[in-house]
C-alpha cells in the first residue's frame, strides 16, 4: 500500500540521516522564513470497513525555521491552508439513501511544529523533521445523505514525519522539496455509527530567504 511503502521510505531516510549527524557538526545555522505549496494526497480511514478513494488537494502557506545552538539541529514551524477529502461507497444498510459516490471535502488552517535534524553534504542539505500538527476546520462539505450521520470535529490533531532537500538558490536565498505524511490522531468527523480519520502524504516546495543575523 502507498502509504506504508512511503511511510518506510520515510523513516529509512530519517535513520539514515540520523546515523549521520553529529552533535558538533557544524555552527548554527541562519534563521530561513519563506512561503510554500503543494500537492495533498489524502485519504480517510473510517472506524468501520468502507470502500473509499484518496483524492487531491493543495496547500499553500509560510514557513520559519529557526536554528539552536547546535549546528544540526533547527525547528521548522509552519501555517497553511490545506485541502483534504475523500470518496467513498457505502451499503444502504449503513447509510440509509447511500447510492454512488459519497464525497467529503474539508478546508483547513492547518499549523505545525517540527523540530529537524539536517546533515550537510557538497552541495545541498538533507533534512528529516517530525511533529504535531494542528488543523482548524474552515470549510466542510458532506454529502447530503452523510449529514444527519456524521459531524465535523471543528479541531484536529495529527503528527507530521517529513524528509527533505535544501540547495542554496542565488545570494541568500533557499529552496527546499519535501515529503511527509500527516497521520490523523483524532477523528476529523464523528457520528453514533461512523467516525474518520484523515491521513495525508504532501509533496511540496519552499522558497525562502536567509535572515540576517545580527
Amino acid at each position: 500500500m502507498i502509504w506504508r511503502r512511503t511511510g518506510a521510505v520515510l523513516l529509512l531516510v530519517a535513520l539514515a540521516l540520523g546515523s549521520r549527524v553529529h552533535p558538533a557538526a557544524g555552527q548554527s545555522r541562519p534563521a530561513t522564513a519563506g512561503a510554500f505549496g503543494g500537492y495533498v494526497y489524502n485519504e480517510h480511514r473510517w472506524s468501520r470497513e468502507v470502500d473509499t478513494e484518496a483524492v487531491g488537494g493543495l496547500v499553500l502557506g509560510a514557513w520559519v525555521d529557526a536554528p539552536t545552538p547546535l549546528g544540526w539541529f533547527s525547528v521548522t514551524a509552519e501555517g497553511a491552508y490545506a485541502q483534504r477529502g475523500g470518496d467513498a461507497r457505502f451499503d444502504p444498510a449503513i447509510v440509509p439513501g447511500a447510492f454512488g459516490v459519497s464525497p467529503i471535502r474539508t478546508d483547513v488552517l492547518t499549523f505545525s511544529v517540527l523540530p529537524r535534524a539536517t546533515v550537510s553534504l557538497r552541495l545541498v542539505d538533507l533534512h528529516v523533521a517530525t511533529g504535531p500538527t494542528l488543523d482548524y476546520v474552515l470549510r466542510s462539505r458532506l454529502d447530503p445523505v452523510l449529514e444527519p450521520i456524521l459531524e465535523e470535529v471543528t479541531t484536529g490533531f495529527a503528527w507530521t514525519l517529513a524528509a527533505g532537500a535544501r540547495v542554496a538558490v542565488g545570494e541568500g536565498y533557499v529552496a527546499e522539496v519535501e515529503a511527509r505524511i500527516v497521520e490523523g490522531l483524532r477523528d476529523a468527523y464523528r457520528g453514533d455509527v461512523l467516525s474518520l480519520q484523515n491521513r495525508s502524504l504532501e509533496l511540496v516546495l519552499r522558497v525562502g530567504t536567509v535572515l540576517r543575523r545580527d
